[in-house]
């Protein structure tokens, strides 16, 4: 059991960060501004799977304290957590472009959240970050899950933002809640098609909707 300490100050992180995307939420004209507000410079590092890792680092590694980690969503990056980037100070924070978006390379595909969840921990470890508080939004919920399971010791709380369940992402797709077989039928779906077609054209305004 956590000391009372520790729940205490897990508790008031969650309440901060619900407050800070709330307030964002409900403010148009600072949604609008953020793209005016240069994005922080990205760090990147070779994890031990052959990949190379982008990431946001803000603020300094304290000794004893977890750090907070912000895992994205679909068709987003690090940047998408631009809006705490600015308000957030004197934390600690590890914001990675997940395996194949924003500038993380994607020398192999993947078929599971824990391979995600994996190049995470990779990069935690090559920067002796031992303690996690974890927020993620959306598909980021997948690998935060993976993380809690998997590095319990890691993982001091999860704070999940319009999360997915944790059976992952065919649940969405499918009406009969039914996962599908494989990739491939997954791909067969009109609505990744359309995401894959504006991908491949480079479709900036199909994914600012987003």
């Amino acid at each position: 059991m956590k000391p009372m300490a520790s729940k205490i100050s897990d508790a008031v992180l969650c309440f901060i960060l619900l407050a800070l995307f709330s307030l964002c939420e409900a403010n148009p004209a600072y949604r609008n501004n953020i793209r005016d507000t240069p994005p922080p410079e990205k760090k990147t590092i070779l994890l031990p799977n052959g990949e190379t890792c982008a990431f946001v680092e803000l603020g300094i590694k304290q000794k004893d304290t977890a750090s907070l980690l912000l895992i994205h969503g679909n068709n987003s990056s690090s940047l998408f957590y631009i809006p705490l980037f600015r308000r957030l100070t004197g934390v600690h924070i590890i914001a990675p472009d997940l395996r194949g978006f924003g500038d993380s390379s994607y020398n192999s595909d993947y078929c599971s959240f824990a391979e995600l969840a994996q190049d995470i921990k990779f990069l935690a470890d090559a920067l002796e970050i031992t303690k996690v508080h974890v927020a993620a939004w959306s598909l980021g919920s997948g690998p935060a899950y993976e993380l809690a399971l998997k590095y319990p010791e890691f993982v001091s709380s999860l704070f999940i933002i319009q999360g997915m369940s944790h059976r992952g992402l065919p649940a969405v797709f499918q009406s009969d809640l039914e996962p599908y077989a494989n990739k491939s039928d997954m791909a067969a779906n009109a609505v990744i098609q359309n995401q894959v077609y504006n991908l491949e054209t480079k479709n900036r305004s199909f994914f600012k909707i987003f």
